[in-house]
Parts: structure tokens; C-alpha cells; sequence
């Protein structure tokens, strides 16, 4: 799963290595997801049936990763957020998810330098001018949009 980011990247500035502190951010935050995933039942994993939200522990996992997803696949240094796609194999399998969630963690180990610039597509939640599609950005705050964005859905496991 090492993707265009990764491999552009690469190219430009020599690829970090595990200990920088955005790759570390999100490792850590991942590791949590594991974690909990392996402490919780097959049926906790599945179960949508959450007095606050309509999605459970499995439906969250899903769309973690299909952000993470967006950006470790993002082509010609463009990420699309809008685009990603919904990997529901990890929704209703604790094994799929771990399996899914230690493959990101590998490529973001791969990641190049946070410096590298890009741009951005994030979620559309309507309203918003289709002129202004793309924003610029860069690998570092991409990795802590990704890191936010996991730190604040995860709590929300039951």
C-alpha cells in the first residue's frame, strides 16, 4: 500500500524515518484503534446500536481508514477527501480492520518529508464554492489532520 505521496516524496527529500513526531502522532493513535478492537467482541465490533450516533465501532474503524486511505493513495500530489472510498470488508471483520489498520500504519512509516507541499480536497459538507476545490497544503499537515481527525473519532467507541 505505499502510494504516490510516499513515492513522490521520496524523490524530493529523503523519507523520515519512524520517531518524527506526526508519524509518531498517528502510529500512536492507531495502535489505540487496535488495541480496542482486540479487547472488544465481534458483536461490540458490529453493533450499531449507539444512544448517540447510528454508527458503532466498526462503521468509525471504516472511516479512519478510508481517510488515511485518500491520503496514502492521493496521485500527482493531490488528496481528495471527497473521493475516498468506503472499505466495508473492515466495518464487519475485527481481523479485516487490524490487518487494514497495521498495512496504514506500515505505509505512514513510509511517508516523505512533512515539508512536501500538496493540496487538499476535504470533505464537502455542501455549501461550499466549487471554485475553490483545492487547498494548499502539505504532507505535515495532512499527517495532523489525519491524526486529529482519529484522536477525536476514537473516544467515541463505546
Amino acid at each position: 500500500m505505499i502510494s504516490a505521496i510516499g513515492e513522490i516524496a521520496n524523490r524530493r527529500r529523503p523519507t523520515l524515518n519512524a520517531q518524527d513526531g506526526l508519524i509518531q502522532e498517528n502510529l500512536a493513535a492507531l495502535q489505540q484503534a487496535v488495541d480496542l478492537i482486540q479487547q472488544i467482541t465481534d458483536d461490540q465490533f458490529t453493533s450499531n446500536d449507539h444512544p448517540i450516533f447510528s454508527s458503532g465501532v466498526g462503521k468509525h474503524v471504516r472511516h479512519i481508514l478510508d481517510f488515511y486511505a485518500a491520503f496514502l493513495g492521493a496521485e500527482d500530489d493531490r488528496v481528495n477527501y471527497d473521493a475516498r472510498g468506503r472499505s466495508t470488508d473492515v466495518e464487519t471483520s475485527r481481523e479485516a480492520a487490524v490487518t487494514r489498520i497495521r498495512e496504514t500504519m506500515d505505509a505512514l512509516k513510509r511517508v516523505g518529508h512533512p515539508d512536501n507541499r500538496l493540496v487538499s480536497k476535504n470533505d464537502d459538507c455542501g455549501g461550499r464554492d466549487p471554485a475553490v476545490e483545492y487547498s494548499p497544503s502539505s504532507i505535515g499537515r495532512e499527517l495532523q489532520f489525519l491524526a486529529s481527525h482519529t484522536c477525536i473519532t476514537t473516544p467515541l467507541f463505546p
